[in-house]
């Protein structure tokens, strides 16, 4: 697929893998989930939801970054850390393994659960790696 400026596997915002990983990924039912996946130094997504408690999942798999122990996500929801420094392929146990995350009892505030991914060392001004997930879903409890 073309994408911008002529470079392939970049889209406008170049934040979404426009190509699925062509390796299975094991330790799953679905890996097709883990095929795809947004990437960047720091990106937020918002979820709308109503009054309630919610379980929050985030599914990962070391499938297209780099040297993943350079590609550390930090993971905040609703402002609170959830997960600091998250080495994708190490605890996985691997490449192509993925890796699930689930946080419970997640509240909205003003009807939103924000996640917010933030990438590598924030104390490097020349650390370029990049935090990244695959899927999320917020479901009810």
């Amino acid at each position: 697929m073309q994408g911008i400026q002529g470079r392939p596997n970049l889209d406008s915002i170049q934040a979404w893998w426009l190509e699925p990983s062509t390796t299975k990924v094991l330790q799953t039912a679905d890996p097709m989930l883990y095929a795809n996946g947004v990437h960047a130094r720091r990106f937020t997504y918002n979820f709308t939801a109503g009054p309630g408690a919610y379980t929050l999942v985030l599914k990962f798999a070391a499938t297209h970054a780099g040297p993943t122990p350079m590609n550390r996500t930090t993971i905040e929801v609703n402002g609170e850390r959830f997960v600091t420094d998250l080495d994708v392929e190490k605890a996985a146990g691997g490449t192509f393994k993925a890796l699930d995350l689930v946080k419970q009892h997640v509240a909205p505030r003003n009807g939103v659960v924000d996640v917010r991914f933030i990438a590598g060392d924030r104390s490097d001004p020349h650390d370029r790696t990049e935090a990244f997930v695959q899927a999320m879903a917020l479901l009810p409890e």
